[in-house]
């Protein structure tokens, strides 16, 4: 009668070998039951592409959970990996089924072979399954019996000795004698390897940078073999060692065996329990003869500094993308572009020459990941971010340069804002909506109405100074605040890269005789940028542009693009008693997450309006005010010029030519006539042949 055994088959068959997703999810739920099988049924089961955990759990996958393991299976997989690369190993190391076959211990004990998902006849990789005449029920006599069994064939894979381990299934099994049972009474402690003790005496303490560089690069070679449970559990091993022999810290051990978890929940409270095994026991009881900087560095045949390599693995660790003639390295949760930060993440790795830095900010210029195409997602500081003007939870997976330093919390609230922002706009409705819809602008990067903000109010103590507190502490990082006369240079405007929101504040009433860069900008179109001493470059703005003034400026904008996109909210409220403590109370977590809900809501009012502000009685009526008392006659002087010997009544009828060609009000005579006294002309008598006349001179003509 045939001897049946217990252990965890996942009930679906794979026909090839589980990606991340799916060996995620069988890892989730294998063992949520236990079957028992004949070693024929059980080489039926893995030739269908069953999954198989051996060791028969109380629970989750953990060796703590561990009821009971009669099953061994040893993995050849005749492979080694040469600087991220898996090659098959050389001839001398080669292990063919046939060869196994030969093996007298194997004629004896082993029951079958199967072979792997990725056999090949020219790279044979399989599994030979092993059944016990008794049940160990100690997760650590099961570790040591596969170390016995690893001495015996080095050839196998040293990584698998964990009863916890998932042994995904294959394809085509060998028989060899399904009755056969093997009695573990040989385990010896005389072939654990002993740790070379000098060496682990004089280690040399690595710092945080270049132990995150290496075992982030260790994990990206071997993803694919990690993706099996089993492979980690020398590398905590060693992990674990580093920490008491001082080449690591604690703190980033557990860091570092989470990342040996990718993302696998379970996986990573199992690491935690294993790292707490190793750091309870004395360095000399830990076999392994690696230190961190062994383990985890990709093999190398020289130690000289390779500007390729280096390169490489920096793009990778740091997630380096090339936008819009810009490199970006991923800090914490965003992009950043700053070239001091990018070269002090070079320094942290290596410290390196100026040529080579130079050399190495080429090399990423050439091979980093370019992103094309516009951004549309704000990154938030509790694990959310803003995707089109929408919360969408969890990180930014590809790329963005926009961290918006503010909880998501919809249920938060500030009466302090409330009321704060009802004072601002007189408690008119209305205008409440236009400033909320002014946050919804702020925090879309497209689609949005690409609208012009101007808060206006003569008199002091009106809010406005507050406001702009408020919002720059608000958008943090996020903002920049360039003066409206400086968007003439091509420079200053270069502050605008990556902003959401650009805050000028008490602008001149002056007129702008220069304004096709602040109309592009204002438009969202695409201009060149001089950055100090960097290459120009385009930019294409995505921040919203928000001044406040006493009054208005005047613009040159001969086509009324300007005018079309203005937003001016009045500002005459009087503050009849301050509160010092103000902006502190309008600026705290709470209060700021209050005003992205007030942004989300005004989103949803742009979306609503088809992607226009909405329309407002006070807004048009301060709108269509400044455009009536637009400076013309400032805007005629600089477009026309005064002719020095036309009679003023001709100069008068130009300028109201001017006037109507531009759609713009024109003054009376008398106020024409002032405003170029304002402007330094005189009115002077004079006959021009034999006939009076006025002119308007220029002062020192």
């Amino acid at each position: 009668m045939a001897v049946h055994y217990q252990l965890h088959v996942h009930p679906i068959p794979y026909t090839h070998k589980p990606n991340k997703e799916q060996a995620i999810q069988i890892s989730k739920t294998i063992t949520n039951a236990s079957i028992v099988l004949t070693p024929q049924e059980l080489a039926d089961k893995v030739a269908q592409g069953h999954s198989v955990c051996l060791g028969v759990m109380n629970g989750t996958r953990a060796k703590a959970n561990l009821i009971g393991q009669q099953v061994m299976m040893l993995d050849f997989d005749n492979t080694v990996v040469i600087e991220g690369t898996k090659h098959k190993v050389n001839d001398e190391d080669y292990v063919t089924i046939e060869d196994v076959l030969g093996s007298q211990w194997i004629q004896k004990h082993a029951a079958f072979i199967y072979k792997s998902f990725s056999y090949k006849e020219n790279w044979q990789k399989f599994r030979v399954v092993i059944f016990l005449d008794r049940i160990l029920k100690d997760h650590k006599v099961v570790t040591d019996t596969y170390k016995w069994l690893m001495h015996r064939f080095p050839q196998a894979d040293p990584a698998p000795k964990d009863c916890s381990r998932i042994f995904f299934g294959g394809t085509e099994v060998t028989p060899i004698n399904f009755e056969n049972v093997w009695t573990p009474d040989q385990l010896v402690s005389t072939t654990k390897a002993k740790p070379d003790h000098k060496k682990f005496e004089s280690v040399t303490p690595l710092n945080k940078r270049q132990a995150s560089q290496i075992i982030r690069a260790y994990i990206d070679r071997e993803y694919e073999n990690l993706q099996e449970y089993g492979n980690a559990l020398s590398a905590i091993s060693v992990i674990g060692k580093a920490v008491l022999t001082g080449e690591i810290q604690e703190e980033w051990a557990r860091e570092y065996v989470e990342l040996l978890a990718l993302d696998n929940k379970e996986w990573a409270e199992e690491n935690q329990q294993k790292l707490n095994e190793f750091l309870g026991k004395q360095v000399d009881d830990i076999y392994s003869n690696y230190t961190f900087k062994d383990k985890f560095s990709a093999p190398s045949s020289s130690d000289k500094f390779n500007v390729f390599e280096f390169s490489q693995e920096f793009a990778r660790d740091y997630q380096v993308y090339y936008y819009r003639d810009k490199l970006y390295v991923k800090q914490d949760i965003v992009w950043r572009s700053n070239e001091n930060s990018i070269l002090r993440a070079i320094n942290e790795s290596q410290q390196l020459t100026r040529a080579s830095d130079n050399e190495v900010i080429h090399q990423l210029t050439k091979i980093s990941e370019e992103f094309e195409g516009d951004i549309d997602s704000i990154q938030l500081a509790n694990g959310f971010q803003v995707k089109g003007g929408k919360i969408v939870k969890g990180a930014v997976d590809n790329f963005t340069p926009y961290l918006l330093d503010v909880d998501y919390n919809p249920n938060a609230y500030s009466k302090d804002v409330d009321d704060f922002l009802n004072f601002l706009v007189m408690d008119r409705p209305e205008l409440r909506v236009t400033v909320e819809e002014l946050l919804g602008h702020i925090i879309l990067l497209k689609g949005f109405p690409h609208s012009v903000f101007f808060f206006v109010g003569r008199s002091g103590a009106n809010g406005k100074s507050t406001f702009l507190e408020m919002l720059n502490e608000w958008v943090g990082d996020m903002g920049s605040n360039i003066s409206l006369d400086a968007f003439s240079d091509p420079t200053s405007i270069g502050e605008l890269e990556d902003k959401i929101v650009n805050i000028g504040d008490d602008i001149d009433a002056s007129y702008l005789d220069k304004s096709a860069n602040f109309k592009a900008l204002a438009s969202g179109n695409t201009i060149m940028i001089r950055p100090i001493y960097q290459t120009p470059r385009r930019l294409k703005n995505t921040a919203t542009l928000l001044f406040t003034a006493n009054e208005m400026p005047t613009f040159k904008d001969k086509t009324g693009g300007i005018a079309r996109r203005l937003v001016i909210v009045p500002c005459d409220n009087v503050v009849k008693k301050a509160d010092f403590d103000l902006v502190s109370k309008l600026t705290t977590k709470e209060a700021k997450s209050y005003l992205l809900n007030l942004a989300l809501k005004g989103v949803k009012n742009i979306a609503h309006n088809g992607g226009k502000i909405t329309d407002n009685g006070v807004v048009n009526s301060m709108v269509q005010d400044y455009l009536e008392k637009s400076d013309s006659v400032a805007m005629y002087v600089d477009e026309e010029g005064i002719t020095p010997n036309l009679d003023k009544k001709l100069v008068y009828q130009d300028y109201l030519n001017f006037c109507s060609a531009y759609g713009m009000k024109p003054q009376k005579v008398t106020s024409f006539t002032q405003k170029l006294i304002d402007l330094g002309y005189r009115v002077k008598d004079t006959y021009q042949m034999n006939k009076r006349v006025k002119l308007y001179i220029k002062d020192g003509m």
